[in-house]
């Protein structure tokens, strides 16, 4: 049994040993995936060529293995150009998640029922979007209270499907820009979906600087569409939605490759993030919602 750990351990380890040329390789595959599809391209570029840099002066020849590799790799594309987007890993999908626990398992967590006729739902994340039950659960509630003070994202169809409870027709929630598609293209809500419509229920959404990604998608459409009062702090700025991209020996990154905007402005919240509409500690928000509902 100690021959056999022994033996794996060393198959491991091999497995993890990169070369000189294999380092380079992926570091310019990278490069090649940031000129050809980051949103910006000349962002971009100039990303890729701070990186060919680093790879001239031999940065990343030191590296150990795969997983310090990774690392290295993502800390040189956030100092080349911060975007909260840029993630780097070795090996599958899993260990991605490992890093936003929140976006494993179901997309609702805690949901309850007040006397007072408020709902409250916490989004975990917007992955799977079982919304219909926690929805209907709330179909009697004067006020809805969604939490998503630490959700980390996901993807833009259950936002969208969350959303179109909210509105009685299609509504224009955000403008749509990317790299491969830079017209601006108008967002809308779902005429149908499988639970009753709550056009006028009053909603709150709890927010803190942990709330990114998709989740601020949801979060800056009810900004834009005054459809809900945000309570908390201001949101993460991971404004950018990505693709998945492979890369050489077994690496692959995340590539921002457009972003949702105000269709008044152009500006998305890539950075600055959505400011809450009653700024308060996130520890307090609920506090704070729930007062202001009863109050109203």
């Amino acid at each position: 049994m100690r021959i056999f750990a022994a033996i794996l351990t060393f198959i491991l380890a091999q497995a993890s040993t990169l070369t000189t040329e294999q380092r380079r390789e992926t570091v310019r595959a990278m490069e090649k995936a940031l000129i050809e599809g980051y949103i910006d391209e000349s962002v971009g570029r100039r990303v890729a060529e701070g990186l060919e840099k680093r790879v001239v002066t031999g940065e990343f020849d030191t590296q150990p293995d795969a997983t310090t590799l990774a690392t290295a790799l993502e800390r040189a594309l956030h100092a080349e150009h911060e975007d909260k987007h840029f993630l780097v890993w070795h090996g599958p999908l899993g260990e991605l998640v490992k890093r936003a626990p929140g976006l494993s398992g179901p997309s609702v967590g805690r949901t309850e029922i007040m006397p007072s006729g408020i709902a409250y739902i916490e989004i975990r994340n917007f992955v799977g979007g079982e919304f219909d039950t926690a929805m209907a659960a709330a179909k009697d509630a004067s006020t809805i209270v969604f939490d998503v003070r630490e959700t980390p994202g996901g993807d833009r169809a259950p936002v969208l499907y969350l959303l179109s409870y909210l509105f009685s027709t299609p509504t224009v929630v955000w403008q749509s820009t990317s790299r491969a598609a830079p017209a601006l293209a108008p967002v809308s809500t779902l005429q149908d979906i499988h639970g009753d419509k709550r056009p006028t229920v009053r909603v709150f959404v709890l927010i803190s600087g942990h709330t990114v990604s998709a989740a601020e998608a949801f979060v800056f459409a009810l900004k834009l569409t005054h459809r809900a009062v945000l309570v908390g702090e201001r949101t993460g700025g991971a404004g950018h939605f990505v693709r998945f991209t492979p890369l050489p020996h077994g690496f692959f990154m995340l590539v921002p490759t457009g972003m949702s905007v105000d269709p008044a402005t152009g500006k998305g919240f890539e950075g600055d993030g959505v400011a809450p509409d009653v700024e308060t500690p996130a520890g307090r928000a609920l506090d704070v919602a729930l007062k202001l509902a009863r109050s109203q």
